[in-house]
C-alpha cells in the first residue's frame, strides 16, 4: 500500500480495540439487541440511545478537543502526507460551503465560528477505522462522516440522506431534530430533500419533530 496506508494501519492496530463485530453492534445499539433492533427499528423509525442507559460502554470512546483539531488537521493536509484519496474536508459558514479557509485551515474557521465536516474521516483517523472495520462485519459497508461544529452554530441546513445514519455525539453537547415522515422515502441521491437544490418543506420543519433531544 502507500506510506499513508502504512502509516494509517500501524496507528491503527496500536489504538483502541473495539471488539468483533457482532460485540461492537450490539455496544452501539444497546440496551437493545441486534435482533431486536433489526426488527423495530433499522429503517423503520429514528431512535435516541442515550449512553447513560445502554448499561456497557459504547463502542468508541469520547473524543477530545485536541483529537478533534488533530483529526481537522490531517484531514486539510498539515502531515508530511496528504490526506488519502476520498477524504474530503468542507468547511460551513452560515450553513453554507465556504472556501474562505483554504489557505488559515480549520482550526481558524473553528476560531471564528465556522464548522468543518470531514466525509470518510475514518481513513485519517483510526479509532474511526477500527470501529468502521468492526462494524462492516454486520452492516457491510460503513464509512464516517465526522463535524466539529462551534457553539451556538449549525452546520448544514435540515436535509434527507440517502443512507442509513448512526449519529455518534462524542464530545460536547448539540440540540437534535429529527422528523418522520421525509417526502422521498429511502431516496435516491438526486432525491434528498434539503440537498441537490431540493427543498424541505416548510410545514414539515413547522412540525413537531419526532426526535428534539
Amino acid at each position: 500500500g502507500s506510506p499513508w496506508d502504512r502509516f494509517i494501519m500501524q496507528w491503527a492496530c496500536a489504538g483502541q480495540s473495539v471488539g468483533s463485530g457482532q460485540e461492537t453492534f450490539e455496544a452501539l445499539v444497546a440496551p437493545l439487541s441486534s435482533a431486536k433492533f433489526f426488527a423495530d427499528v433499522w429503517q423503520r423509525q429514528p431512535l435516541f440511545l442515550p449512553g447513560s442507559e445502554a448499561g456497557r460502554p459504547r463502542p468508541l470512546v469520547e473524543q477530545t478537543w485536541s483529537d478533534c483539531c488533530d483529526l481537522l488537521s490531517l484531514a486539510w493536509g498539515a502531515a508530511k502526507l496528504p490526506p488519502p484519496v476520498g477524504v474530503e474536508m468542507l468547511v460551513f459558514e452560515g450553513q453554507a460551503i465556504t472556501h474562505k479557509y483554504s489557505q488559515e485551515g480549520p482550526c481558524m474557521a473553528l476560531l471564528e465560528g465556522a464548522s468543518c465536516v470531514v466525509n470518510h474521516s475514518e481513513l485519517v483517523w483510526p479509532p474511526l477505522l477500527n470501529l468502521c472495520k468492526a462494524l462492516r462485519e454486520q452492516l457491510g459497508h460503513v464509512y464516517v462522516n465526522s463535524y466539529v461544529t462551534p457553539p451556538g452554530c449549525q452546520a448544514v441546513r435540515p436535509h434527507a440522506d440517502d443512507r442509513d445514519v448512526f449519529i455518534l455525539q462524542l464530545i460536547g453537547r448539540k440540540s437534535w431534530r429529527v422528523w418522520g415522515d421525509p417526502p422521498v422515502q429511502l431516496p435516491y441521491s438526486d432525491e434528498q430533500v434539503g440537498k441537490e437544490g431540493l427543498q424541505v418543506a416548510p410545514e414539515l420543519l413547522a412540525s413537531t419533530p419526532v426526535l428534539n433531544v
